[in-house]
């Protein structure tokens, strides 16, 4: 089975955001059951062949032109070289004329699988103050064979905005790499980073953006706290949004309870988890994802704080998490405390869970039915 994967990809070292992650694991376990043909390159698709075992119909790659140049590339060599494309699986650009996959089944009949991530009009995206065009935005959600979103939040608000039949939709929550993300030695990680040894280290690991609530964070560090002051946040990533975080941090002068790694590599992610005591997730009230970071820190053996939106309660991960309220600096104080005293802490069931239930093999597996069962039924 030929498919069309309409999915940015990059090499595993250059996969630093969400997406990437996603993409690069779905599309490393999905090629070994169909033939994966990538067209949206954003490194050189040699490497992301070898890591991944996608095929680029083309070896053309131009890294300093953005847009349409490469996926116009790769769906021409795949047209030239007369490539038998049975399926098409996209993940939703919100961009009608970026949405290749979209306009590869429409031209050439095929079938057309979704994915859909996120709400763009949460996220910053330039529609988020236009509500009278968001119709025509996803209205190719509504020509879809399958729309898979990766939660019931994401879920209700698009269909908010448009109506699709209930037999096309399905969920899949997001997933962690178990082979990577696994309980390592504290003591030794943070002796290797120059880490504080005596002090309580909260991770926090993602993308610097405002939907991740990371605001309320330097407020907590002026209230009282039983007068402690042997913690700190280690803020792992980067984006937009941290210099924002990093001046209102400087402004209420309360730098010492703060260490920022700027954007680090997957292998120093699971490291930073793992030099934690607990880590932390503060999501806005209306976040609306499946939480990548949650699966990583427990698949740690780490407890976290999160805030209680839908989505991560959905997820029944109770076990290894500690919940507080949006937005609200009395419930996260409450809870930091709590966990700063936590001492007894079995991170078996919970990590087995992850395992379970919540890999990316997993999430593949339910992918690959989908693509299987509508390349039978149109066949």
């Amino acid at each position: 089975m030929k498919t069309l994967f309409d999915y940015s990809q990059k090499e595993f070292k250059k996969s630093t955001k969400g997406n990437f992650i996603h993409s690069y694991y779905l599309a490393k376990n999905l090629s070994k059951n169909i033939d994966l043909y990538g067209i949206n390159p954003k490194s050189h698709p040699k490497i992301i062949e070898k890591e991944k075992h996608t095929k680029f119909p083309s070896e053309i790659y131009c890294p300093f032109i953005k847009g349409f140049f490469n996926p116009i590339i790769q769906i021409m060599a795949i047209i030239f070289k007369k490539i038998k494309i049975d399926i098409v699986y996209s993940r939703y650009s919100y961009s009608i004329p970026k949405q290749f996959g979209y306009w590869f089944s429409f031209i050439f009949k095929k079938p057309w699988v979704v994915e859909v991530g996120g709400i763009p009009w949460e996220e910053g995206k330039k529609i988020r103050h236009k509500r009278i065009f968001r119709k025509f935005f996803l209205f190719p959600l509504k020509k879809a064979d399958k729309v898979i979103f990766y939660s019931n939040s994401i879920k209700k608000e698009i269909l908010n905005e448009i109506s699709l039949n209930k037999e096309k939709i399905k969920i899949i929550p997001c997933g962690v790499d178990p082979h990577l993300f696994k309980p390592l030695n504290k003591k030794f990680i943070r002796k290797k980073y120059g880490l504080p040894k005596n002090k309580k280290i909260i991770v926090y690991q993602g993308s610097i953006d405002h939907w991740q609530g990371l605001d309320i964070l330097p407020e907590i560090t002026l209230r009282p706290m039983d007068k402690r002051e042997d913690f700190v946040f280690v803020v792992v990533g980067g984006g937009k949004y941290l210099p924002i975080l990093k001046s209102k941090i400087k402004d209420l002068g309360v730098e010492k309870y703060f260490i920022f790694t700027g954007k680090v590599l997957q292998n120093n992610v699971v490291d930073y988890i793992n030099a934690s005591d607990f880590c932390i997730a503060p999501f806005v009230k209306n976040r609306k994802a499946s939480p990548i970071k949650i699966f990583e820190y427990l698949a740690c053996g780490k407890r976290a704080i999160t805030s209680s939106i839908p989505d991560v309660l959905d997820l029944d991960l109770n076990e290894g998490l500690t919940y507080f309220e949006s937005e609200n600096v009395e419930s996260l104080l409450k809870a930091i405390k709590k966990e700063l005293n936590n001492k007894i802490y079995n991170k078996e069931p919970i990590i087995k869970k992850i395992n379970d239930k919540y890999t990316w093999e997993k999430n593949a597996e339910k992918v690959y039915k989908i693509i299987q069962n509508e390349y039978k039924t149109k066949k």
